[in-house]
């Protein structure tokens, strides 16, 4: 099937692959004591052949979308977006509340492999600092993002200063990891267990390959990616899932480069494939209110 999308020099200029210094990724796969053991989410009512054919949480539990800037700080916000999503599914307090990135880029840790600011860093690095190291996550209102967070001169981590709303209690992932070649084995399969999850767990954290300048240029439309690759080893952005579309076959992505980015800063990936390797790293949490 043909897949139709448009393309705009609009936000971004045209680069092949424009570095985590501009903003555009900082997702940094860290190979952690943690992943080796993580377990995989187990769906209780849902299966893969009984899933809503449309889900869509954009008007239900996702904040309004984040602009990132110039800071590799994708990771930091698919993991809070992650937080905020599921703190929401399970008190049913909606709108969710923002929580705050900054928390993560300034407090996480100084690995710079792992967790370095707006260096880039994993998502389930933030969830480890979450869980381990946090009293738990601020709100955004109390501690607000900064964009130009030096990662060479980090100001001092003011968590202490304000009352958390949340703490992360765990995490696991959606479907299980792929961690190295193609990672397009039983992608179709795959992406209908991916489904299940977000249509019983909701949104997912996922990391995906944007290298190509089809990302920096997307405008609206189904994309099948342009190229991009499903390799374990090339994922390089953090974003979230919050939908999917299986009688149009697409997911709905959420980025971090501002309402002003694609479809008001979402995007529909073509499923069925692991489009970008949106299923190799995909995520979930699980949260207690304070």
């Amino acid at each position: 099937m043909r897949m139709t999308f448009l393309l705009v020099i609009a936000v971004f200029a045209a680069s092949s692959r424009l570095p985590v210094a501009e903003g555009m990724g900082g997702y940094i796969r860290a190979d952690i004591a943690a992943k080796i053991n993580a377990p995989v989410y187990s769906l209780r009512s849902m299966s893969p052949d009984s899933i809503p054919r449309v889900v869509d949480y954009r008007d239900k539990f996702v904040t309004p979308v984040k602009d990132q800037g110039k800071c590799g700080s994708c990771w930091a916000h698919s993991a809070v977006e992650e937080v905020e999503s599921m703190l929401a599914f399970q008190t049913g307090h909606v709108p969710p509340q923002p929580l705050s990135v900054e928390q993560v880029l300034v407090c996480c840790g100084d690995n710079i492999s792992t967790c370095w600011g707006c260096m880039g860093g994993d998502m389930v690095v933030a969830y480890e600092y979450f869980i381990n190291r946090s009293k738990g996550l601020d709100t955004s209102s109390d501690y607000p993002y900064d964009p130009h967070t030096d990662p060479f001169d980090p100001p001092k981590c003011l968590a202490s200063t304000y009352k958390p709303v949340v703490k992360v209690t765990g995490w696991q992932y959606a479907v299980p990891r792929c961690r190295s070649g193609g990672c397009d084995e039983n992608s179709k399969e795959k992406d209908m267990l991916l489904a299940a999850v977000v249509a019983e767990k909701g949104p997912v954290s996922i990391a995906m390959d944007m290298t190509l300048d089809m990302f920096h240029k997307y405008r609206g439309g189904i994309s099948d990616g342009m190229g991009c690759s499903s390799a374990a080893d090339k994922l390089d952005h953090g974003v979230q899932i919050v939908g999917y579309n299986l009688d149009a076959g697409y997911w709905l992505v959420r980025n971090s480069y501002g309402s002003t980015w694609g479809e008001q800063g979402y995007m529909r990936l073509t499923f069925g494939n692991n489009t970008c390797g949106l299923s190799n790293e995909a995520t979930v949490v699980e949260v207690k209110p304070l």
